[in-house]
């Protein structure tokens, strides 16, 4: 009987299966016991069919960051289209942030937590290509916070120019911070409104950099 060939649709969802059961697999025990053969046994097929649609788990674990930060980038996207002034966009990039941290822990935690390969772990290998593309998925978020902050600055005069790199990496920083806290339940042992004070840390570490005009007050 002829094999059925499976339509762009069934590809797409069939990588999406694998990508999903990657990223949990790495997020519970680490991207050291990622293999096919688990992979394979969790989703239900055969080993060998997985390499129908990836070379190895490396190209997997890089799929797996460049899928994160496209969901990230386009929810940041998505988030501050409601808004026309430039503080209330960064305002609403930062908030998104931290929702995606913590409604997505285990993208989260691969991307910016966990001691997993990098960029230049890949440098003069073949995934080299694959490992670029995410590292370039991921500075977009970055460049977005970036000129959105340079938008704040300017309107507001209230920084130089020349201080919007610095301020942004303290930010983002701080926001993975609370981040980190909230999903490691550390915040929720020491603190039994550990939402409100979530809440609470963001609006304050947003407030310096929003038009006093733009400002909600307790």
């Amino acid at each position: 009987m002829p094999k059925i060939k499976r339509s762009p649709k069934e590809i797409e969802a069939v990588k999406i299966s694998i990508l999903e059961t990657a990223l949990e697999i790495i997020a519970k025990d680490g991207f050291d016991h990622l293999s096919m053969r688990k992979l394979a046994s969790r989703i239900g097929i055969a080993a060998k069919t997985i390499y129908n649609y990836f070379s190895n788990k490396e190209e997997i674990y890089i799929m797996v960051l460049t899928r994160g930060f496209e969901i990230m980038y386009e929810k940041a996207i998505e988030t501050g289209t409601v808004y026309d002034d430039p503080s209330e966009k960064f305002a609403a990039l930062c908030r998104e942030y931290v929702r995606f941290g913590i409604t997505n822990k285990n993208y989260y935690n691969i991307m910016f937590n966990l001691d997993v390969p990098k960029y230049t772990d890949y440098l003069g290998t073949p995934l080299e290509p694959a490992a670029y593309q995410e590292k370039t998925t991921a500075l977009k978020l970055a460049e977005l916070g970036l000129g959105l902050l340079s938008d704040v600055t300017r309107s507001s005069g209230q920084f130089p120019d020349t201080d919007i790199p610095y301020l942004l990496l303290k930010l983002w920083s701080q926001l993975h911070g609370i981040v980190s806290l909230y999903n490691s339940r550390v915040m929720q042992e020491v603190s039994d409104q550990a939402d409100q004070a979530l809440k609470r840390m963001t609006d304050d570490l947003i407030a310096p950099y929003i038009t006093r005009e733009n400002r909600t007050e307790p």
